[in-house]
C-alpha cells in the first residue's frame, strides 16, 4: 500500500511540474513579444479562466475563442492583438460586466 502510495506521489509531482513549466514557458514567451501575439494571449486568459485546459494550445485557445465570437474571425495565431480585443477577452472570461464607458 505504501509503494502505490509512493509511485502516485512521484507520479503527480513529475507530471504537474512538466504543466506548470508549459505556462511559465509560454508567460515568459508572451512577456517577450512586442506586440503581443493572439494565440499567446488567447492561451493564457482561457486556460486561467478555466475555458480550455493547460494542455491546450495556442491555437486551440484561439480556435476556441474565435468560436464563441470573443475574438474577431480573421485572427491567427501570429496576429498582433489590440488592447481593447484583450480587455474584451478578459472580460468575457472572467465574467467581467461592461460599464458605462464600455
Amino acid at each position: 500500500m505504501f509503494r502505490k502510495l509512493l509511485i502516485a506521489l512521484a507520479c503527480s509531482m513529475f507530471f504537474g511540474t512538466t504543466l506548470a513549466a508549459q505556462s511559465n514557458e509560454l508567460v515568459d514567451e508572451l512577456l517577450t513579444q512586442v506586440p503581443v501575439k493572439a494565440g499567446h494571449a488567447a492561451y493564457l486568459v482561457l486556460s486561467a479562466g478555466g475555458q480550455v485546459p493547460e494542455e491546450a494550445t495556442t491555437d486551440d485557445a484561439l480556435a476556441w475563442a474565435i468560436d464563441k465570437k470573443w475574438l474577431a474571425a480573421g485572427l491567427r495565431p501570429d496576429s498582433p492583438l489590440a488592447l481593447d480585443q484583450l480587455s474584451y477577452l478578459l472580460m468575457q472570461a472572467f465574467g467581467v460586466k461592461g460599464g458605462f464607458f464600455y
